[in-house]
């Protein structure tokens, strides 16, 4: 019993990682601590609420825009399917391309698509522009959720992660 005892402290004084309650280590999953973990998480839920923006800011101007571009409103509404399409498709690819080759060169890349269809809707003047704009704008947002699950992902345990998706969800 005795040496039960001094096995338990000794092991208590090794730097050992922690166990949790996964039967993993805490370790294994992320060198950030607490604020750190927040602080990324934070970032990445703040880059996925783009994609939600630009679907929804959208709606309010569509018959101005229809007007301006000498386009029945049906057409207009063309662009909001296709974006809707994309937006459907795009993030299992991003997703895919993100856990390959990483998550910091696919923010780069979806963030490029997202800023530079954004530049060229704000300079366009024809429907067709539109139309292809809102597809490269839908592939550059949304594929940003895709990432900030698996920057959660990357960065937090699984018995922690419900409330980072919180964050993530709530933003």
């Amino acid at each position: 019993m005795a040496s039960s005892i001094t096995e338990v402290q000794e092991s208590q004084t090794k730097s050992e990682p922690t166990i949790v309650e996964n039967g993993g280590s805490d370790q294994s999953y992320s060198h950030f601590n607490t604020n750190g973990k927040r602080g990324i998480c934070f970032t990445a839920s703040f880059a996925a609420m783009f994609s939600g923006l630009s679907s929804f800011i959208y709606y309010p101007a569509l018959q101005p825009i229809a007007s301006d571009l000498s386009v029945s409103l049906e057409l207009i509404n063309l662009t909001i399917t296709s974006y809707l399409v994309v937006a459907g498709v795009f993030p299992s690819i991003i997703g895919d391309m993100a856990d390959h080759t990483g998550r910091r060169p696919v923010y780069l890349l979806t963030f490029t698509l997202y800023f530079g269809a954004n530049i060229g809707l704000a300079v366009q003047n024809s429907y067709v522009s539109l139309l292809i704009l809102r597809m490269v704008q839908s592939a550059g947002a949304c594929g940003t959720i895709a990432i900030a699950y698996g920057v959660i992902g990357d960065v937090t345990t699984p018995a922690e992660r419900g409330s980072y998706v919180g964050v993530l969800m709530g933003l």
